[in-house]
């Protein structure tokens, strides 16, 4: 059972709360000051609190912070005069649940009261069966179904009158209502009709009770909506059956989870110029289970709105002289109060200001002057109109949400067949092309065998020739010179001939042998200081007897005096001996061979520059290859190993430098090779 704790300095409204209250089963705690209200919430547990904001010893609002600072999850109803604009605004802004003025009307506070605890007990419910209402004028008639249907297991709400069964079941929310077919006020037909045209209710069960024998207001009670039509002297048996079928039957689900019903705790603005008519208005307004919010300008309503958004707006168009119209056209301006409806109140059979309220965006206009019940009707159809828009407009979120999983699932039903057939292409690709690599890797390794044995054969057949191609040579040499006499012409040009390919055979087989050697880093280098020029017109004056029968004569283009580089004398001369044959060999007759030694950065660049054809450019990039020959016919004629370059290439390595060409078709070609130079006064020792 709920506590609440009443705080208010009128004794007459802390009697008649305690007596609310403690009639709809609650247990009551009544406060006169602020020090009293603070010693009981120190000593007890309350699941709701009812505030007066003016107090004989302090400010309600001040209690209302501590509360809240201390147990934000304890609802809070302020009591206090509608006229106290400015505190309610304040009170709201600090926390405060709920705002009843006062007077109040008994059933709105209550029916507020019980929203609040019912949200704070919600989640920490588990009472077992499903709720009814129960709406009957008599006491009697109302316990004592309350104890036969408890009996049964199921929780019992109860009401004593249409209006307040509508109120209790909006904000209750229950799962089947028992209505009596005669009540004070709106009878039940009537209930049970406004419940169908609520959109969060109208699902639920009605069964109309009566004592009546008249057979006519069960087809009424059909019409009107109602799920079963029981007589108060049925048997018991038959009304628990009734109940149970009607909550066994299929019901729809809600168009709008989380919707507000018509019946339940609902505000309305109310904008009038007078307080006369703002407790006449109120008064008729409450009745319907409206709280009221009064304000007396148009400032008043706009700064209510901000804190307190409501569910109807009514504003006299006498507002602020004459400017209920303009505060209106305010209203609709603002995005977020754009949907909320609003009624204009003009004079009788004023239709000029009817025609400038809705033309500033008024729902509805209506005569000052109207009846009551003609007032309360056109509120109730602006509430139902805004309820069904929310409705339809969760309904569209609902079905665009469904749509948007379905696209979403689609579009991932799709991503994921892609995938898949993506993972399976790469798939099938990796393992082509493992398998292409795994067969490059074969033909990789068995042609590096098939080079490998190539070169052992070459090098061994060289080591076999070498030694009786001396001999040959030798014994040739001996002849040429007239050792054992002198020849006739022939015989002389022959044995020439022979001496001739004898040395060139030689020279191919050291060619064979050094670059074997080089490769294999067994070849012997004596690298100590020297000078790069003198090594250089040395090889120019070796090589010149070569070049003459060409037609062919080497320049000296540039040089310095002198320059110290550390080189293998013999193996550079090497080098300098294939570069300037070969540019004497591809030279045409006449032609000059230049040659020329230049600083470059840190280093000295030789250079031998021929006036021959140029290197196709196919044939540049593997020039420095073993047996690399152009295959042209004029270079077949030109004769040579193949291996002056690739040995060349890989002595000027070994010394440090590297080796390059520049060649242009029909222009001639130019070779040259870069070693680092030997600062002065720093000459390094020798080393092999």
């Amino acid at each position: 059972m709920p506590s609440v704790l009443v705080v208010d300095d009128s004794l007459t409204v802390r009697m008649d709360l305690a007596e609310q209250f403690e009639a709809a089963g609650m247990a009551v705690r009544p406060c006169a000051t602020l020090s009293e209200a603070r010693e009981w919430l120190t000593r007890g547990t309350f699941g709701l609190v009812v505030l007066d904001v003016l107090l004989p010893d302090g400010d309600g609002l001040d209690l209302l912070g501590e509360i809240k600072a201390a147990s934000p999850g304890l609802p809070v109803i302020l009591l206090s005069s509608e006229a106290e604009v400015k505190a309610r605004i304040r009170g709201l802004t600090r926390g405060a649940d709920g705002y009843v003025g006062k007077p109040y009307e008994p059933s709105l506070l209550l029916s507020e009261a019980r929203r609040l605890i019912q949200q704070q007990e919600a989640p920490k419910s588990d009472a077992p069966g499903a709720s009814v209402l129960v709406i009957d004028d008599s006491l009697t008639a109302r316990e004592s179904l309350k104890a036969e249907l408890e009996q049964a297991g199921y929780r019992v709400l109860l009401a004593g009158t249409g209006e307040e069964g509508l109120r209790v079941a909006g904000s209750q929310r229950p799962d089947a209502i028992i209505v009596d077919g005669t009540l004070p006020g709106i009878d039940g037909a009537t209930v049970v009709r406004r419940l169908r045209q609520d959109a969060v209710l109208r699902r639920t069960p009605c069964l109309l009770f009566t004592g009546s024998l008249d057979r006519t207001q069960e087809a009424a009670a059909l019409d009107a909506g109602a799920d079963a039509f029981l007589r108060k002297d049925d048997n018991l048996q038959v009304v628990l059956a009734r109940l149970a079928a009607a909550l066994r039957a299929p019901h729809s689900p809600l168009a709008v989870e989380g919707a507000t019903s018509l019946f339940g705790p609902r505000k309305l603005l109310l904008g009038v110029p007078d307080s006369g008519t703002a407790t006449r208005i109120g008064e008729i307004l409450e009745h319907e289970g409206l709280d009221v919010i009064v304000a007396t300008t148009g400032t008043q309503a706009l700064e209510r709105l901000a804190v307190e958004p409501p569910a109807c707006v009514l504003l006299d168009a006498g507002l602020d002289s004459g400017t209920g119209a303009e505060t209106c056209r305010r209203i609709k301006s603002v995005r977020a109060w754009r949907e909320i409806p609003v009624v204009l109140l003009t004079p009788e059979g004023d239709a000029a200001a009817q025609v400038a309220g809705m033309n500033a965006g008024a729902d509805d206009c209506l005569s000052r002057s109207g009846s009551a019940e003609v007032l309360s009707a056109r509120i109730r159809v602006q509430l139902r109109r805004r309820q069904f828009e929310e409705e339809n407009r969760g309904i569209r979120e609902r079905l665009l949400t469904k749509e948007l999983e379905a696209a979403e699932a689609r579009a991932a039903r799709d991503l994921a067949e892609t995938r898949a057939a993506l993972m399976a292409d790469l798939e099938r690709k990796n393992d082509e092309l493992a398998k292409a690599n795994q067969n490059l890797a074969k033909e990789a390794a068995e042609r590096k065998r098939l080079e490998q044995v190539k070169n052992e054969f070459v090098s061994t057949v060289s080591h076999e020739l070498r030694t009786p191609l001396t001999s040959i040579r030798g014994s040739l040499g001996l002849l040429a010179g007239g050792a054992v006499g002198k020849f006739e012409p022939t015989a002389k040009n022959l044995i020439d001939v022979a001496l001739r390919s004898s040395e060139r055979l030689i020279r191919l087989i050291n060619d064979i042998l050094d670059i074997d050697k080089l490769e294999a880093g067994k070849l012997q280098f004596d690298i100590r200081p020297m000078d790069l020029v003198a090594l250089v017109e040395h090889a120019l004056q070796a090589t010149g007897d070569y070049a003459r029968p060409l037609g062919v004569r080497f320049t000296l283009v540039e040089a310095p005096p002198s320059v110290q580089v550390l080189a293998d004398s013999d193996r550079l001369t090497q080098v300098m001996m294939n570069l300037l044959s070969n540019a004497a060999k591809f030279s045409p007759r006449d032609a000059s061979v230049d040659v020329g030694v230049r600083a470059r950065g840190g280093l000295m660049r030789v250079s031998v520059r021929d006036r021959g054809p140029g290197m196709p450019e196919e044939f540049q990039k593997k020039i420095f290859q073993r047996f690399a020959q152009a295959d042209t016919s004029d270079t077949r004629q030109k004769g040579g190993t193949g291996l002056g370059l690739s040995i060349s290439k890989a002595i000027i390595e070994r010394l440090g430098g590297r080796i390059g060409f520049d060649t242009k078709v029909g222009e001639g070609t130019t070779f040259y090779f870069e070693l680092p130079t030997i600062p002065s006064g720093s000459a390094p020792p020798s080393s092999s």
